[in-house]
């Protein structure tokens, strides 16, 4: 299922002993687990399926993109890094590439319409 990851982007930055981290959702239940080095995806009826490690601590936002919606894209942070942690983790404040064998779901389109008075 899953065929490569590399790092596309420099914007420069679990605890698994006993605290669950930040989980921010995104589409087809994935989830990046702040403070846990992973995205994870659940199933519809909310049971744990699989996480992909990450070469960083901070994953904050997954989205699939490219032209066939066959990569995951997911930012990372550098907030609260100390100077040792960021040598530690080179890659951390970039957006990693995921490729998949499969397709994922598109995220939604906005429109902002113009305000009436």
């Amino acid at each position: 299922m899953l065929s490569s990851l590399k790092v596309l982007s420099d914007k420069t930055g679990l605890r698994r002993a006993g605290r669950f981290p930040l989980s921010l959702r995104n589409v087809e239940d994935w989830n990046a687990q702040y403070g846990a080095w992973r995205v994870a995806r659940y199933a519809p009826e909310r049971s744990f399926d699989r996480a992909i490690e990450l070469p960083v601590s901070q994953p904050t936002c997954p989205a699939f993109g490219g032209s066939d919606l066959k990569t995951l894209f997911v930012t990372s942070a550098t907030k609260g890094l100390d100077e040792r942690q960021l040598e530690q983790q080179p890659n951390a404040g970039r957006v990693i590439a995921i490729d998949f064998e499969i397709e994922g779901l598109a995220g939604h389109r906005a429109t902002w319409l113009p305000q009436t008075e």
